[in-house]
């Protein structure tokens, strides 16, 4: 874990935990009785490897991780959201989020059920919300509601241009993720295992 992390700027190492725990919970979330936070992976400038920390995390949680950038509106964001929800992915993961105001959202992150009616007729649909939440944004401002809700992942590169970096341990990331997943799961698991106390 430690391998696969080192060449993300974390701002604290308590970001750096945050990032951790993100496929963790994933692990453990059998053992949780209700919703999980969001994971917001943040950073100051664009270019800083927040997307990448995102995406590479969800892979290992899940090969086929649900992706997708929130509609404007809040009708299209509602459908949009019962929509994943409807196909019971492990991860929603969020890319570039400008801000949390959409009132859709917020509950949700706090919800065992999601209803909603299928787009096209008067059909009640009943979702349990078992998947775990991810974003990625730049400088967020939050309310205080969306602050409750999720956990911060933050990475600042302290560079002008941080998208010019080299030197990457494992080159191209995504590729070394999808072909060492099983050694990466079996190390998460042995965290998890190990917090748990089996």
């Amino acid at each position: 874990i430690d391998d696969l992390l080192r060449d993300f700027p974390f701002e604290t190492e308590s970001d750096r935990t945050a990032a951790i725990a993100y496929p963790l919970t994933a692990i453990c979330r059998d053992l949780i009785d209700g919703p999980t936070p969001l994971f917001r992976f943040e950073a100051p400038t664009p270019g800083t490897g927040k997307s990448l920390l995102c995406r590479a995390l969800s892979e290992i949680i899940t090969p086929y991780p649900s992706e997708g950038t929130l509609p404007d509106s809040e009708e299209e964001t509602k459908k949009f959201l019962t929509t994943k929800l409807m196909l019971s992915p492990a991860v929603i993961a969020l890319d570039n989020v400008y801000d949390f105001k959409r009132s859709a959202l917020i509950p949700l992150l706090t919800s065992d059920i999601w209803e909603d009616r299928i787009l096209g007729g008067n059909k009640l649909v009943r979702i349990p919300v078992r998947n775990l939440w991810a974003a990625t944004l730049n400088n967020p401002i939050l309310s205080r509601e969306m602050f409750r809700r999720s956990v911060r992942v933050r990475l600042n590169a302290k560079l002008e241009n941080p998208e010019g970096r080299g030197g990457w341990r494992h080159d191209p990331l995504m590729g070394y993720i999808r072909s060492n997943r099983a050694m990466l799961v079996s190390a998460f698991w042995a965290v998890a295992k190990n917090g748990v106390g089996e």
